[in-house]
């Protein structure tokens, strides 16, 4: 008997341990106390509500139209400012290769001592040359030289020559295509920038689009907060006044009280939501241009001034299909690439042949024992001289270019399967965002008779208590109230998902520029 009694006293003890430990260690974190007595009285709520509420913004409101939001994206975006850099780096690339059938000037100049032994005493001989040339790449693979050259021996012989060479492959390096795949190659690169850039440009609108509606959309979801905020403040002091005058009981005042404080919490939240959708709105914009230590403007609130409309739209899907594979830049893009994959299958064609050159030489000679009587002597034409000639040369196997063209080949299917995956693409893109609009359209039809729904019901419910109609109770008033805040939140985001859907539409179709009235050569 005494053991147990005992072993009840340590088991006691332990269980009531426990909770301590715990607390001390910090693994189960313990609630608030609850007070003693919970607070009913309005002026005391009132006085702690007031240091809940949220604080107000000292720095000077930007007041920002759509529009504007555009412009300013269009001038300042980072992405966009890089991006319009790269078609001049491509131009730059097509100079480059255009350059290289530039022609070229050159020249030599040499002189020279020699002692050797002599019948006339004199053992130091003295020679010297000198060069000038012109010389160019013809597009047809071909290309010459052509230029003068002096010379005077150590016997004091002056000699003087205007020498032609040209050279023109055959067969392999032979005609225009092969000569210019590197010009070809860059002006479709310096096209496919340029496409990019508007791409880019489309994508800047429809992001900046997004986000702006994001932000309105926050803002009008705050509005929603604080209506649905006073809905509950004003039952609460319904209540309390009722409670005093014993129509009405205590659990009433607390039960809107403690919806008072969640309905706070999401205040709070929504307030949050707004200057996350600033920041994104100012990064896209860059309204604080370059300089990235403008913290002042950061620190601004942005406004929207533009509200989000409904207009209706039912877009034909095959339409749309069409205007895309018309309009879209990465279409237009991969068949750039894929006749830069075919450009370099034929160059790769080409490099399979044997290199046979015709070379030829021609010259004009003149010798005097001044220099000006041999140039005399050359403009005389008696001595010249000419050639004719094959250089031929074929690597035994060919391994080399034969893989290189096989690496072609498997490149341009590539760039085939590509610019199919592609076509598939557009199309699911399209159809995807006319689905949605079709959705977000039923969406908010349906939701425009849930608000008014869910108003009448609470205005309903508010007369029947007013009246001291005894069907209806705080729970039901609360109820309601979270039903009108719930159906008006679900109404600006489907009007706002609407307008994204439409932009989301244009951005697919690639006309998204040519709808907003956006020149991109102006821009």
């Amino acid at each position: 008997m005494m053991h147990a009694s005992k072993a009840a006293l340590v088991l006691g003890l332990a269980v009531a341990l426990i909770p301590a430990r715990f607390a001390r260690s910090g693994e189960a974190p313990a609630l608030p106390a609850p007070p003693a007595e919970a607070v009913v009285d309005l002026a005391q709520i009132e006085a702690e509500d007031k240091g809940l509420e949220l604080k107000p913004r000292t720095e000077p409101p930007i007041q920002l139209s759509l529009q504007q939001c555009i412009e300013l994206a269009l001038r300042n975006n980072i992405g966009l400012q890089i991006e319009r850099l790269n078609p001049e780096l491509r131009g730059a690339a097509v100079e480059i290769a255009r350059s290289a059938f530039d022609p070229t000037i050159g020249g030599t100049l040499n002189g020279g001592m020699q002692h050797q032994p002599s019948a006339n005493g004199s053992p130091v001989k003295h020679t010297a040359d000198g060069t000038a040339y012109i010389s160019q790449r013809a597009l047809s693979g071909g290309s010459y030289r052509i230029g003068p050259e002096l010379y005077r021996s150590a016997d004091s012989t002056h000699a003087a020559n205007l020498a032609l060479t040209l050279t023109q492959p055959l067969l392999q390096n032979f005609g225009f295509d092969a000569n210019r795949v590197g010009i070809d190659i860059a002006e479709n690169e310096l096209a496919i920038a340029e496409s990019a850039l508007i791409g880019q440009i489309i994508f800047t609108v429809a992001d900046a689009h997004r986000a702006y509606w994001d932000l309105v959309l926050a803002y009008r979801q705050l509005d929603v907060q604080r209506v649905s905020l006073d809905q509950a403040a004003e039952l609460l002091r319904e209540n309390i006044v009722k409670m005093q005058m014993k129509v009405a009981i205590k659990t009433d005042v607390l039960q809107a009280r403690a919806t008072m404080a969640s309905r706070r919490i999401l205040l709070v939240q929504a307030e949050s939501s707004i200057r996350l959708y600033e920041d994104n709105l100012k990064r896209l914009t860059n309204i604080a241009g370059n300089n990235g230590q403008a913290t002042a403007t950061w620190q601004q609130p942005l406004v929207p001034t533009t509200e989000a409309p409904f207009i209706e739209s039912h877009p034909d899907e095959l339409d749309a299909i069409r205007q895309a594979f018309e309009n879209r830049t990465d279409y237009f893009s991969q068949k750039k690439r894929m006749e830069n994959a075919d450009i370099q299958l034929r160059f790769a064609k080409n490099q399979l042949y044997p290199q046979l050159d015709l070379a030829a030489s021609a010259s004009v000679n003149g010798t005097h024992s001044s220099q000006r009587g041999a140039l005399d002597s050359m403009a005389e034409d008696r001595f010249n001289r000419w050639s004719l000639g094959m250089v031929f040369s074929y690597p035994l196997g060919n391994r080399s270019r034969k893989n290189a063209y096989r690496q072609r080949q498997i490149e341009k299917d590539q760039a085939l399967l590509y610019f199919k995956s592609l076509e598939q693409q557009i199309i699911l893109d399209v159809r995807s965002a006319v689905r949605n609009i079709e959705t977000d359209f039923r969406r908010v039809k349906a939701a425009r008779i849930a608000v008014d729904s869910a108003r009448a019901n609470l205005e309903a419910a508010q007369e029947v208590k007013k009246e001291g109609g005894a069907g209806i109770t705080t729970t039901d008033i609360l109820q309601f109230q979270a039903e009108l805040e719930s159906a008006s939140s679900n109404y600006l985001r489907s009007v706002v998902d609407y307008n994204k859907s439409l932009i989301t539409l244009d951005q697919a179709k690639g006309t998204l520029l040519k709808t907003q009235n956006i020149d991109v050569k102006r821009e």
